[in-house]
């Protein structure tokens, strides 16, 4: 949160025991404005008082505006007891209401829902529709680290291949070893059909 402004008033006491105190008493919020700087939403006109009472805080009417000026309004109470916050009642409404503007995209929502229950554990109820918006899934993806698209070569084609190519190589080789042991053969017979018969004993007698 950056460009924070505003006037804030508070009148607040704390009463009760020590093990358990409780503030009373208002806070007043004028003129405020910020921008949310991952939204990339610069927010001004915030405007509202909570109300402080021994078991609960009372959001009257607290109202914000985008930089387009479309209004969001939240009203309602938290539960407060021990110093701990219990359940929740606050109703938030808003029409074409700024939630993204920047380089991933603009969104604008209307709401008109409930925060009900523990704040633990709360229940919405009510509606939540997107008027307008645009996501750049590009640089959405980019920001979240990895890329959904593949880069990485195929390797089944390349180990392929390879494979082709030393199964041509291996008949290669095999092939001339057979020529080269065909001609070695070939060889010998002739040179053994060459060769003068060795003289029998009768004929030098």
């Amino acid at each position: 949160m950056i460009d924070v402004a505003g006037r804030l008033q508070a009148d607040v006491r704390i009463v009760g025991a020590a093990t358990d105190p409780h503030p009373e008493g208002t806070i007043t919020i004028a003129d405020g404005a910020f921008m949310l700087v991952p939204t990339g939403v610069k927010y001004l006109n915030l405007n509202g008082r909570l109300e402080l009472h021994e078991d609960r805080v009372q959001i009257d009417n607290l109202r914000l505006q985008d930089d387009d000026h479309h209004e969001l309004e939240l009203s309602g109470d938290l539960a407060i007891h021990e110093r701990q916050l219990g359940g929740v009642n606050v109703a938030v409404k808003s029409d074409d209401f700024h939630v993204l503007r920047n380089k991933m995209g603009i969104v604008e929502v209307d709401t008109d829902i409930r925060i009900a229950g523990e704040l633990t554990r709360p229940r919405l109820e009510g509606e939540l529709g997107i008027v307008s918006g645009r996501l750049e899934l590009d640089r959405i993806f980019a920001a979240a680290g990895a890329s959904p698209y593949s880069v990485k070569p195929t390797e089944y084609a390349e180990s392929t291949n390879a494979a082709n190519a030393s199964t041509n190589e291996a008949k290669s080789v095999a092939s001339n070893d057979a020529t080269s042991v065909s001609s070695s053969t070939a060889t010998d017979d002739s040179s053994q059909e060459a060769q003068p018969p060795a003289p029998r004993l009768l004929d030098r007698l």
